[in-house]
């Protein structure tokens, strides 16, 4: 699928998102793939939110469709030991 205007230029995982930067006509567009949680574009599995620049019209919708294309087999998984050290600041 070929994205209006924009090139992607670098990619790589930070924590617990994906971060994309485009090269677009205006120029670049950072942007997150990260869980669903209050995001204005979003899929069933992610939420996509523009970081800084100004995306073409039709730029996050072609993200959408895409993602959409390719999560049925993704998984969210959360390590047993993140889940237990936020346990841990919890006052019972």
């Amino acid at each position: 699928m070929t994205l209006p205007d924009c090139t992607l230029v670098s990619c790589g995982v930070k924590y617990t998102v994906i971060e994309a930067t485009y090269s677009c006509v205006d120029g670049d567009v950072t942007l997150e793939l990260g869980h669903p949680q209050n995001a204005p574009a979003q899929t069933a599995q992610f939420a996509i939110t523009i970081q800084s620049g100004t995306a073409p019209p039709d730029l996050q919708n072609s993200l959408v469709s895409l993602v959409r294309s390719h999560e049925a087999d993704f998984v969210w998984d959360w390590q047993e030991s993140a889940a237990a050290a936020e346990n841990d600041d919890d006052p019972e």
